[in-house]
């Protein structure tokens, strides 16, 4: 479960990715599992649209998590209009 710190951790590594530097699977790890959480509720407040956000975040570097949790919301219409074929082609 993702914690405060992990969330201006996810934050301080997507504004380094927007400088140039490319994440390292750890904080790609726990910018999946801050998605994860907040699609499902893992101790806080659902927010299913915020989650396939950081998924989608992941999911452009091309952490494997991140992409098959995304296929799962786009099949599945969690967090997004329901779409069989973006599923698919991820």
């Amino acid at each position: 479960m993702a914690g405060v710190n992990d969330v201006f951790d996810c934050m301080s590594t997507m504004l380094n990715s927007l400088s140039g530097k490319e994440p390292t699977d750890e904080e790609l790890e726990k910018i999946w599992q801050l998605g994860d959480d907040l699609l499902y509720g893992n101790g806080r407040t659902p927010n299913p649209e915020m989650g396939v956000l950081y998924l989608k975040i992941a999911a452009d570097k091309g952490y494997g998590k991140a992409i098959y949790s995304l296929g799962i919301c786009y099949s599945n219409g969690v967090g997004v209009k329901q779409n069989f074929r973006k599923a698919q082609l991820l």
